[in-house]
């Protein structure tokens, strides 16, 4: 059995009298949802919750990408398989990007999972934050497919979790599920922990540098200068196409990034940086963050970067 408690913050917004409007694109298609330009406020609950276990039969894809972290040559993996596809289909149709569109200011609901040898954290745990009513208590529009869409989120979240904890070898993990209408980290940087799970589930994607392109920065930065290392990633972020191609991950693709931290990985840790969210016209992003409970601050449910 797991043990979780959890963490929700708000920080609510009353609409300004400007027109201007403008949303992010989700999934693979063009989608433009207007939101009003809000000013925020911020409010807190704390939630105490309880889990039960259940398995799951996954896809080589998504085996493959957890086991490839075992490899020291592995920095990155994806997964990218037909359960993604089909999770994207569910998100970009159950009307879920229309209601959070119309909820005012951003939503932080974060957990402190813990758990046993042999088991594994089911959507019923993550159902157990109460992730349905922190997205949606103050949507204006709720379309009849929306509560099936996030228990869907809860199922998925689940199962990254549960993998996470197998894969980083931690009987915790510290969960984020964030409604974001800001850049979260606007410039290319390393993790300074072990193992970072993202996954965007509505709006663009987390930007991640190739591996040849992260090496590229690391070394001069170690060898020349911070400066120097900054340089560099000025140009690989003006997309000249230097040190290999940069990727922007799809909506519920699961991306795993080692850090600094991880074991034998100190100096070869991936670079990359949030997108671009213009908060004045209304852009946001739904994403999922998992970190190891020893590199974050767990206690405070701090909100930390991408």
């Amino acid at each position: 059995r797991f043990a979780m408690s959890a963490f929700v913050s708000r920080v609510v917004a009353t609409p300004s009298t400007s027109s201007d409007s403008r949303v992010a694109s989700f999934g693979t298609k063009s989608s433009r949802r207007a939101v009003p330009r809000a000013r925020a406020a911020s409010s807190t609950v704390v939630v105490a919750v309880s889990s039960t276990t259940v398995r799951q039969q996954h896809s080589l894809e998504w085996t493959d990408a957890w086991r490839s972290m075992a490899s020291p040559s592995t920095r990155v993996a994806f997964v990218r398989d037909a359960e993604r596809d089909a999770l994207r289909n569910v998100l970009d149709t159950s009307g879920l990007a229309q209601a959070l569109a119309t909820v005012q200011g951003e939503v932080h609901v974060r957990g402190l999972v813990r758990g046993g040898d042999d088991s594994e954290i089911t959507s019923s745990d993550v159902a157990s934050l109460h992730i349905a009513g922190a997205l949606l208590r103050d949507a204006q529009v709720i379309p009849t497919g929306v509560y099936d869409a996030v228990a869907s989120l809860e199922f998925d979240i689940a199962s990254v979790v549960t993998e996470y904890c197998k894969v980083a070898d931690t009987p915790r993990a510290v969960v984020e599920l964030t409604l974001l209408r800001k850049t979260l980290c606007s410039k290319y940087h390393v993790d300074h922990v072990p193992l970072r799970v993202m996954v965007t589930y509505l709006g663009a994607g987390t930007e991640i540098l190739s591996e040849s392109a992260s090496l590229a920065i690391s070394l001069t930065s170690d060898r020349i200068g911070r400066g120097a290392g900054d340089v560099v990633k000025r140009l690989v972020g003006q997309g000249g196409g230097f040190f290999g191609q940069k990727t922007c991950a799809n909506t519920c693709e699961v991306v795993l990034m080692k850090g600094e931290k991880w074991p034998g990985n100190a100096g070869r840790a991936i670079v990359h940086r949030s997108p671009d969210v213009d908060t004045c016209c209304g852009e946001w992003r739904l994403t999922l963050k998992v970190d190891h409970p020893k590199h974050v601050n767990a206690i405070g449910f701090g909100i930390g970067n991408e």
